[in-house]
């Protein structure tokens, strides 16, 4: 091993993706990514997963479902957390 070589683990990563049923994109580091990934889409009610992928090499990420993106006819998008309203 090479003297002074420390291997540097980051922080754990999270993302998130919008199921388009066939297909999933991923948005960002932010919530707030969402609608301009959905600018270009039909309207509709897409589910939003948060991925946590650990720091590790081995891991496993975790996904829970955060809840859903809707978007209505005249392009508005809203977002609702899992368990609103």
């Amino acid at each position: 091993m090479v003297q002074g070589l420390q291997l540097r683990m980051s922080k754990d990563t999270t993302f998130f993706t919008i199921d388009m049923g066939d297909q999933r994109l991923v948005a960002s580091t932010s919530i707030g990514g969402i609608p301009a990934l959905l600018e270009q889409e039909a309207a509709g009610r897409y589910l939003i997963q948060e991925v946590t992928a650990p720091r590790g090499f081995l891991t496993t990420p975790r996904t829970r479902n955060w809840g859903w993106a809707i978007k209505y006819d005249d392009g508005r998008i809203e977002l609702e957390p899992e368990g609103a309203g």
